[in-house]
């Protein structure tokens, strides 16, 4: 199952969207209203005033019942009466927190099958689920003693826990919920009817939010173990943080943010009728991640429903690696600027055909383009001069830029089952000396989505690479420890940084799909072919689509990755992930207000189709 594709969204609370004074960007073919929902605030509050009445309630019960037994040392086991934290967006909008409410449990062999008709009947009007249901349960559990008729509300639970029979009984329970439903599923996971943390976050952070107690306890105002003010302030303004038991996360994720990646890429995948795609937008300053967007996606609140493709639980973003094409062209120029190999103005003749060892190197137009400079070279997507440049560069110095800017490696980031992709090198089994060429324009070389926007985002800061993170704090027993940003090395100097991304700008205004008048933004587009992995032979008029850039070009504030899968309708990524890209930045810069650069040029160059 997919979620609904109604013109309204896919979430049930959609956030605030605010319009910029005197940034008029041209509208994009996704462009469209994001209306606010009125009721989230006070929905979202209630479900807290019902979930704090409920927990004061279980504690007064369970001083009179006494204390249910703590989770058994079994790892396979939780006790399903035990709590779990909250997950919050760097604001403190709840993604995933817990609710309460009754299980209703039934004693069939105590009821009896005589009975089973007669209780089905009683029931069912109060139950909310037909008298069919209930019949079935009792039947097909004659023998035991607890069969589960139903999940009720508080209300309808409360009113069964009084009535004098046992053998109908209420039991309260928590229950994980998603107030977003669809936002960031792959990001967050589920939780299982076993109260265990499924994929994402809740499984890479399962016994941390899973709470050892199942007893109210009166903790402190979480203190900061180091000094942060904003955070400090935010977590003072929230009505969500921290939660009843202290064991919550907060994600560098914005929920404006992941709603507007969400939605464009769910436009575009249907516009271009691809099969997926994947948007990730960072902060190149730090390295967090402010969204990070799959399709298909699952509503983890009704996990079960999408039991049937699994494949949908997971996170493309960090554990699924293609190759990248011509985006990592970026990797090669660096690589050569930083080593003087070449300056933005060097010439080399573009071939129709270039053969090196056993390779043979052709344009995406099968057509030589005669003397050009790097730069032009660049922005028109040249295969035969990306070669010609690793060729001069050297297979050493390459490889070794391509580890400097993380390939090869994983980020580092705090999702389950990161890939490190596939490099192969001259130290390797696989690799000939025609690979250098190849490599050199993002083939026959597989990254991972995550990596090829972190390898960006280190051009965008001025040649640091950061390591990627997405949960910036955690909170558990009145302490708050902030994952403090991280940088890992620097791929290259401040002053080759500032030249490719000079390059990068030249690159983007050959790319009209991409292009937002006003703004300077430095990108890269890259269609790459798919190798079948039976034959290992590429696939005919099949290709990935990925365009990366950041904006605005003089001051990075995004750096935003459009990946789009097998798409039909248009096979180059100047025409779909592109297009795609200019509708995130175009939605970002009206959010966040982001002026016009007085230094934009308008494009005087031809197209690019790649």
């Amino acid at each position: 199952m997919t979620p609904p594709r109604e013109s309204g969204g896919v979430y049930r609370l959609k956030p605030e969207l605010s319009e910029a004074d005197g940034t008029t960007p041209s509208p994009t073919v996704h462009q469209r209203p994001l209306e606010p929902s009125s009721t989230r605030t006070w929905l979202l509050f209630g479900f807290m005033v019902l979930a704090g009445c409920t927990l004061t309630a279980r504690l007064v019960w369970y001083q009179f019942k006494g204390p249910i037994p703590s989770a058994s040392a079994n790892e396979q086991q939780v006790d399903p009466t035990l709590s779990r934290g909250t997950i919050t967006d760097r604001n403190g909008y709840p993604l995933a927190m817990d609710l309460f409410s009754y299980r209703i449990v039934a004693d069939p062999k105590l009821i009896g099958p005589e009975n089973f008709e007669a209780v089905a009947q009683a029931y069912a009007p109060l139950l909310g689920v037909s008298a069919e249901h209930i019949l079935r349960t009792l039947q097909e559990n004659a023998q035991r003693r607890d069969a589960e008729l139903a999940m009720v509300d508080l209300d309808t639970g409360a009113q069964i826990a009084g009535d004098p029979y046992y053998t109908v009984t209420a039991q309260i329970r928590p229950r994980t919920i998603f107030p977003e439903t669809f936002m960031a599923a792959q990001v967050l996971g589920y939780v299982d009817s076993e109260r265990h943390g499924q994929y994402g976050l809740e499984a890479k952070y399962n016994d941390f939010l899973q709470v050892p107690t199942a007893f109210l306890r009166a903790l402190p105002t979480p203190q900061f173990d180091e000094p942060n003010p904003e955070l400090a302030k935010l977590i003072a303004n929230s009505d969500f943080l921290p939660s009843a038991f202290q064991h919550d996360l907060i994600l560098s994720l914005d929920r404006v943010i992941q709603y507007i990646a969400e939605e464009n890429l769910r436009h575009a995948v249907e516009e271009f009728e691809a099969e997926g795609g994947t948007v990730i937008v960072m902060d190149p300053r730090n390295g967090a991640i402010l969204a990070m967007a799959n399709w298909p996606t699952f509503d983890p609140n009704h996990f079960s429903d999408f039991s049937a493709r699994k494949e949908v639980f997971t996170n493309p973003a960090v554990d699924a690696f293609y190759e990248p094409g011509s985006v990592f062209k970026l990797i090669t120029y660096a690589a050569a600027l930083e080593k003087d190999v070449i300056t933005p103005e060097t010439m080399y003749l573009d071939e129709d055909k270039f053969v090196y060892y056993e390779q043979v190197v052709k344009n995406w137009d099968e057509r030589g383009h005669g003397e050009v400079t790097t730069t032009e070279a660049l922005a028109q997507s040249l295969n035969v001069v990306a070669a010609k440049i690793a060729i001069d560069l050297g297979a050493s110095e390459f490889y070794k830029a391509v580890s400097r800017f993380g390939f090869g490696q994983t980020t580092g980031i705090d999702l389950p089952n990161e890939l490190p992709g596939i490099v192969t090198n001259p130290h390797k089994s696989g690799w000939v000396p025609g690979s250098l060429a190849t490599n050199s324009f993002g083939q026959g070389i597989s990254v991972t989505p995550l990596q090829m926007a972190n390898a960006v985002a280190t051009i965008a800061d001025g040649g640091v690479r950061h390591r990627a993170f997405i949960v910036q704090a955690l909170i558990k027993d009145g302490h708050v420890r902030v994952i403090a940003p991280q940088a890992q090395s620097r791929a290259i100097s401040t002053e080759t940084a500032a030249e490719l991304t000079e390059m990068m700008v030249t690159t983007v205004q050959h790319i009209p799909a991409a292009i937002i008048p006003g703004y300077r933004i430095a990108g890269k587009s890259g269609t790459a072919q798919i190798p079948n992995p039976v034959t290992g032979e590429y696939e005919e008029n099949v290709t990935n689509t990925t365009f990366v850039g950041f904006l605005p070009a003089d001051d990075p504030q995004f750096v935003i990755l459009a990946k789009l899968n097998r798409p039909r309708s248009n096979t180059w990524a100047s025409k779909t992930a592109a297009n795609l890209f200019r509708a995130v930045a175009h939605d970002l810069i009206i959010n966040y207000g982001i002026p016009k650069d007085t230094q934009y040029q308008p494009p005087t160059v031809p197209a690019n189709p790649q």
